[in-house]
C-alpha cells in the first residue's frame, strides 16, 4: 500500500459521477443514491466516507498488507485529520458510529458488512515519529481497527509504547562493524556487494 495522498481529487464538476462508475456494479446504486441525498457542500465529507465503506465491502482480504511511507498517517483518525486519513481507515474496516450516523442511518445494511481487510500490517518509514511515539499508534488507528492502543489517552499510550515497542518496532542501523572496523551504512552495503558475505546455499551462519 503506497499513497502518499489519499484524497480523493474533486478537480473536476463530475467527480462524483466519476467515483460512482469505478464502484463494482454491485454498490454503485448505494453511491449514486447518496449523491442525491448527500448534495451539500458541507456533505462531500459524508460522500468520500461513503465511498471507502463500499470499497470496503467489496475488497477481498489480506493476510499482510505493507504501507510505505506509513508516516503520512501519524496524525491518525481524530479530530481534523485529512481526507487521506479518514478515507483508508474506513477503507481498512474502522467505523465511526457517531461521526458517520447519516450514513449509517440512510444505510443501515452497511454496518453489518464492514470488516477488517487485513490480517496483519507492516508500516515502512524512515521517520516513524516526530512528537511522540504515540504516533505510531496513530499509524495502526488507520489501518487496524482492533489493536492494544486503540482508545487510550496520549500519555497512556507513550507509556505503554516505550515499555513495549521493542517488540514489535525494527530500526535499522546507521554503522556496524565488520572485521572489528566501524562502517557507515553505505560502506558496509558496498563490502556486501564486493562479497564479504557468503552466499552458498550451505553456507555457515555468519556474525558481524
Amino acid at each position: 500500500f503506497r499513497n502518499t495522498s489519499f484524497s480523493i481529487a474533486a478537480s473536476s464538476t463530475d467527480w462524483k459521477e466519476k467515483l460512482a462508475d469505478r464502484l463494482p456494479d454491485s454498490v454503485t446504486h448505494l453511491f449514486k443514491a447518496a449523491i442525491d441525498r448527500f448534495d451539500s457542500e458541507e456533505d462531500e465529507v459524508l460522500l468520500r466516507r461513503l465511498y471507502a465503506y463500499l470499497l470496503n465491502i467489496t475488497m477481498p482480504n489480506f493476510d499482510l498488507l505493507i504501507v510505505d511511507e506509513a508516516h503520512n498517517f501519524k496524525h491518525g483518525t481524530e479530530g481534523d485529520v485529512s481526507y487521506r486519513n479518514q478515507v483508508v481507515s474506513r477503507l481498512m474496516g474502522v467505523t465511526y458510529e457517531e461521526e458517520d450516523e447519516e450514513i449509517f442511518n440512510e444505510f443501515p445494511e452497511l454496518k453489518d458488512k464492514i470488516r477488517p481487510l487485513a490480517g496483519k500490517v507492516i508500516l515502512l518509514s524512515a521517520t516513524p515519529l516526530d512528537n511522540g511515539v504515540y504516533e505510531i499508534a496513530n499509524q495502526l488507528d488507520c489501518f487496524l481497527p482492533v489493536h492494544p492502543y486503540r482508545n487510550l489517552e496520549t500519555e497512556q499510550k507513550n507509556q505503554r509504547m516505550k515499555l513495549e515497542l521493542g517488540t514489535f518496532m525494527i530500526r535499522g542501523v546507521m554503522n556496524i562493524k565488520l572485521g572489528g572496523e566501524p562502517m557507515s551504512r553505505n560502506r558496509y552495503r558496498h563490502e556486501h556487494r564486493n562479497g564479504n558475505v557468503l552466499k552458498e546455499i550451505d553456507a555457515p551462519v555468519q556474525t558481524i
